[in-house]
């Protein structure tokens, strides 16, 4: 019999992401989890990555199409949707059912998305912006880099940027993100994988 070991060595390494972000609390996970996507850990296979929040509303009600859930406790929000709201235009606004941000924009447009995972935010106030922080990497050293966010990054509990100022910092394998203030619950560890 053949020695399969480096075919299957190949098969690994293309499977395996270069890193990946792993969710440490529920709403960290929640921010990404849908039900179509049941890991707690978002993959990157290219750098830079960009990450930023989703402000579409279409993503909210494929949830759920009689209402929302809260991803935290999954109880169902008070609020039912009897048709589905317009998605073909109209001006951006935020709506909230008991705190929870249900939409800022209700339409789309053929533009090329500004990040590689959007992630949805359940606070008031937000902490996640549209295009809140990139991971770069060069020749094995990696940094975040805040892109004008309004509430900054927590790298291993230093913060940097916020109120749209931007800052980099160096990230290590493992280095813990926090995604907006010092408080945020939507932390990330970092972890390298080749």
């Amino acid at each position: 019999m053949p020695d399969l070991s480096e075919e299957k060595t190949k098969v690994i390494n293309c499977l395996t992401p270069k890193a990946v972000l792993l969710a440490i609390t529920d709403e960290a996970t929640s921010s990404f989890q849908n039900t179509h996507y049941h890991y707690n850990f978002i993959r990157i296979e290219t750098f830079p990555f960009s990450v930023g929040r989703e402000t579409r509303l279409e993503l909210e009600l494929k949830l759920n199409t009689h209402g929302l859930y809260r991803p935290q406790r999954d109880q169902k929000i008070i609020k039912q949707f009897t048709n589905f709201p317009s998605i073909n235009g109209g001006k951006s606004r935020q709506e909230f059912v008991d705190d929870i941000p249900l939409m800022e924009r209700r339409g789309f447009s053929d533009v090329q998305p500004n990040n590689d995972i959007y992630l949805r935010d359940f606070l008031n106030p937000l902490q996640i912006s549209r295009e809140h922080f990139l991971i770069e990497e060069n020749e094995g050293n990696f940094k975040v880099v805040d892109r004008g966010s309004s509430k900054g990054i927590m790298i291993d509990n230093q913060h940097i940027g916020g109120e749209n100022t931007g800052g980099e910092q160096p990230l290590y394998d493992g280095s813990i993100i926090g995604i907006g203030e010092a408080s945020t619950p939507y932390l990330f560890k970092f972890l390298f994988l080749h």
